[in-house]
């Protein structure tokens, strides 16, 4: 599963939205998110690969390139140096939660992009089952104008359609039910462990869907 800090487990632990003393490494607990969620529920092994603030065609911070598909070659994050071995580790499923940042990318880039990282994630894993998920945080309210929820489905369905007219069946997009006043009480306005149960309980379902599990 790769995503920024929506399905991280960011601030999860923390009594927000405004966080005393800030959103600090104590509020963080990846093994209360949707993603952790689901594997215990399937009994799966995880890779998490969730860092906030990054997208796949842009990041938070003005200036930061290293996006979600540079990392995706990383071992560590923070330095190129240790080449991550796809051979090594080869998952019966991709798991992209679509980032709300990407929203900002005006089309074509915004699908383009997509589009290029999918490519990218089938040539490291020929046989994953890879699914856009768009996350239970993105709504058409906010930022107010920009439509978020409805932009980013709409991209993930675009972007299975392209795949699977140049050959790639195993793909598909799913949208999380969003959220409702109240969910977003982890740090900074993010996922409370409510929420990471809602997202857990949707993955395992769509996953034992597609894969027959």
């Amino acid at each position: 599963v790769m995503g920024n800090s929506a399905i991280s487990g960011y601030g999860v632990d923390g009594a927000g939205p405004n966080c005393v003393g800030g959103t600090t490494p104590a509020t963080y607990n990846a093994r209360k998110s949707g993603a952790q969620v689901a594997a215990k529920a399937l009994g799966a092994d995880l890779v998490l690969l969730g860092y906030g603030g990054k997208g796949v065609t842009k990041n938070i911070t003005a200036g930061d390139t290293l996006t979600l598909p540079v990392l995706f070659d990383r071992t560590l994050p923070e330095t190129n140096a240790y080449a991550w071995t796809f051979t090594k580790y080869v998952p019966h499923a991709f798991v992209m939660v679509i980032t709300n940042i990407d929203a900002e990318t005006a089309e074509p880039a915004l699908t383009n992009g997509y589009e290029a990282f999918a490519i990218k994630i089938r040539s490291a894993y020929p046989g994953a089952h890879l699914m856009l998920v768009v996350s239970a945080a993105a709504t058409d309210d906010y930022p107010v104008g920009l439509m978020t929820r409805t932009k980013l489905k709409a991209m993930a369905g675009s972007v299975v359609t392209k795949r699977k007219a140049a050959g790639d069946q195993n793909i598909s997009s799913h949208t999380m039910t969003e959220y409702v006043n109240g969910q977003l009480s982890g740090c900074d306005y993010h996922p409370n462990e409510a929420l990471h149960q809602q997202m857990g309980a949707e993955l395992v379902s769509w996953l034992k869907a597609e894969l027959g599990w």
